[in-house]
Order: structure tokens, then sequence, then C-alpha cells
């Protein structure tokens, strides 16, 4: 249970959507996978080691999103319902990675996702005590396992959206285009802007606010769907 061997991995290949391989509260090998998952995947780009300290998670999550934490389990931790945790009774049982999702100071507590269900804690979220069963300096073998995601593309069919903008290089070789879902994604390929293929397409989608579907391959535009 280390966080740190496991992000390489989700940056060289990435991770299936929920939907080509269901959640399980349990152990799972990946024979429920769906075959075609490797078109339906988030890949990330970019993930830093945040250290201990509450400042510094509390900084990514307000810039760049969710961190991924981890904590000592001690045998109260399976029976939480609800309030914001903090260990009063049990021996440890091990470690185990989470996701932390917020913060709220009024409270000195995480705001924290877990991964075993819905029927546990508070919709399958909950709250902890800042600096409470290590989770801001659980040490690994780098050092802490705190980090933060920097960036993420995605390889999928994005849902209907508008485009909202249009820009190209001053050299006229690239083209980025800004979907009201997405945000900036770039359009695959070395065509000149006036000659893309794809470029009248998303042009009629921003002037006539027509929604259009877009099918993303890390961070590129290959393809474009009409809703």
């Amino acid at each position: 249970m280390v966080a740190g061997r496991l992000l390489p991995s989700v940056t060289d290949t990435g991770v299936a959507f929920e939907d080509c391989f269901p959640y399980s509260p349990d152990d799972a090998d990946d024979s429920s996978l769906d075959l075609g998952w490797l078109d339906r995947r988030a890949r990330v780009t970019g993930f830093t080691r945040l250290g201990a300290g509450p400042g510094a998670i509390k900084e990514h999550l307000r810039i760049y999103g969710a961190v991924i934490a981890c904590l000592v389990v001690y045998q109260d931790f399976f029976s939480y319902r609800s309030g914001v945790y903090r260990h009063l009774s049990g021996a440890a049982t091990g470690g185990h990675c989470v996701v932390l999702v917020g913060y709220d100071d009024a409270q000195q507590c995480w705001i924290a996702k877990n991964s075993w269900g819905t029927g546990w804690g508070e919709q399958g979220f909950f709250r902890i005590g800042y600096g409470e069963c290590d989770i801001e300096s659980y040490p690994g073998p780098g050092g802490v396992e705190v980090y933060g995601i920097t960036g993420v593309t995605l390889r999928a069919l994005l849902p209907e959206m508008t485009v909202l903008a249009l820009w190209a290089g001053e050299d006229d070789t690239h083209v980025w285009v800004y979907g009201a879902v997405r945000g900036w994604l770039s359009l695959d390929g070395d065509d000149l802007t006036s000659e893309h293929p794809l470029l009248p397409e998303l042009a009629t989608s921003q002037t006539l606010e027509r929604p259009v579907r877009l099918f993303e391959d890390d961070g590129r535009i290959t393809s474009l769907h009409p809703s």
C-alpha cells in the first residue's frame, strides 16, 4: 500500500472509467474489465509529492483539486459513521490510501473520500481531524505519502458541449479549442489552421452555439461527432 508506486503506472497507462470496471468493495481481479477500456480511460500527466503538513495540501486542493493521502487504520475507523473522526480506541490494523477532496478549518478537519462503498461513513466520505492517523505524514520509501495530481488527460468521447473559443498560434500551425466541459484542447494533426478538416464544424458550433461531441485523445481532439 504505497501510492507512489502506483502513480507511474497511472501516468504511463491510465485508469479505466468506472463504467468499464465497476466498483467492488472487495478485492477484485480484472475479469470484469471491459475490453474497450483503453478508449475510455484517464491518464495522469503530472503529479507531485506534497510533503508533510497541511499548508501545501490546502494550496493544492484550492488550485488543482483532490489529493492522494494515506493513513494508519485503527480498529475504531471501521465503525465510523459520521462526524469528525479522531482515533480513540483499538489497535492499528494497517495502512490505507484515501482521497482528500476538501477541508474545514472551523472543524479542523479534512474532507475525504474512501473506497469502501456508500454504505460506509457519510455516503462513502468521511471527515478526519488534521494530523490524525499520520494522514499528513504517512511514511513511504521516498518520503511522505501525500501526492497531488497536477494534470490529467482523457481518451474518451466527451459529453455534449458548445465550443466557446478558438485560438491559433502566430505561425498558423496550431489550433486550440475551448469547450464548455474540458477547457482548452488542441486539434490533432499538423495541418495549417485554415486547412484543418474539423475547423469549419468547430467554428459553426461556436457561432451558432450548436453543441457537439468531441473525442479527446490525451489532450488532443481527434474527431467530432454532431449531437
